[in-house]
């Protein structure tokens, strides 16, 4: 009797999941469901940022979080029988970044899809193609929006100065020493370095730099057709100062002559909903589809999404800036 119950409940939520249009009882227009399931499906190699950056579910009109700065102690931790300890307090700033709207327009003729109909289904093919575009357009926008037509601003902008971050101009060829000497502002810091975002050229140099720097050895697999050598592939680095490994991570959005490292963690945890969490997107409103109506014989609809990035670690990351090639 357990089987078939549970069978049922299985076919039951199957058949839920079928249940895909909605009328949204505020705007009156026919919305489909919640989108986020097929979006988590598609993982175009043009998105890692996406791909990564872990989501919190937003609400008001920005999200909002506080970034430690550091301790105000007074004198010593030591103090004597019967008398008070000295004080200690945490220093604060409150952040917040606005919800952005982004999407994208798509559609299917009626044509397309009737052609379509002996061996594809034309606008499943078109909503999944709408959810890469708009997922590549959103992580062009996680590295590179600076703020201009809406208050979205990516990372190349928030790792800034001003915002207590390590920036340096190199202004010439990259060397080893560039990148310790990034960590170990991190490391004074209080933070880890999880990851550092490279454009393919300097990926190349990196790799040249750490292979010319020490032993290596590059494996040969021998098969029954002959055999195979490569050259050797660096797709990590070990932080100089904690010995932790640390991605690199090749990113096509990024352009050449700059290097970002970011951390995901906070050195201590917050309370709420923060928690230790240094780096998140967060998410108002699910990646959702909305049909807008018969235009001639073609059916439009659009993606949307209200999100933004919440990066309260970045006091902790780096950029290194004006990087020209040394291959």
């Amino acid at each position: 009797m357990d089987e078939w119950k549970g069978l049922f409940q299985t076919l039951e939520e199957q058949v839920s999941q079928l249940q895909r249009t909605v009328t949204s009882t505020q705007s009156g227009f026919p919305v489909r469901e919640n989108l986020l399931p097929e979006a988590l499906l598609v993982f175009p190699p043009e998105t890692p940022l996406i791909n990564r950056i872990p989501r919190k579910q937003g609400a008001g009109t920005a999200a909002s979080w506080k970034e430690l700065t550091g301790f105000t102690n007074v004198s010593t931790v030591f103090y004597a029988e019967g008398a008070l300890p000295n004080a200690g307090t945490s220093a604060y700033v409150p952040q917040s970044a606005a919800y952005v709207l982004m999407g994208r327009t798509f559609g299917v003729t009626g044509f397309a899809r009737a052609a379509g109909a002996n061996f594809a289904d034309q606008l499943a093919l078109e909503r999944t193609n709408a959810i890469i575009n708009l997922k590549m357009g959103i992580e062009d926008a996680l590295v590179n929006a600076d703020g201009t037509g809406n208050s979205f601003e990516g990372l190349i902008e928030q790792i800034d100065a001003g915002n207590d971050s390590y920036v340096e101009s190199i202004s010439g060829a990259l060397v080893m020493d560039d990148l310790a000497l990034a960590f170990r502002e991190a490391h004074d810091r209080g933070y880890q370095i999880s990851y550092v975002l490279v454009n393919a050229l300097q990926m190349e140099e990196i790799n040249n730099l750490t292979l010319a720097a020490g032993t290596h050895s590059i494996s040969v697999i021998r098969s029954d057709q002959g055999a195979i050598a490569g050259l050797g592939r660096v797709n990590q680095l070990i932080d100089p100062i904690s010995g932790v490994p640390v991605e690199l991570m090749v990113h096509r959005d990024l352009a050449p002559g700059t290097i970002l490292g970011v951390p995901e963690r906070l050195p201590v945890p917050l309370s709420g909903r923060q928690g230790q969490d240094g780096i998140w997107w967060d998410v108002l409103l699910d990646m959702t589809e909305v049909e807008i109506g018969a235009t001639v014989d073609s059916v439009q609809y659009f993606l949307k999404t209200y999100a933004t990035l919440a990066f309260p670690a970045r006091r902790g990351a780096f950029k290194l800036t004006d990087i020209t090639s040394g291959s």
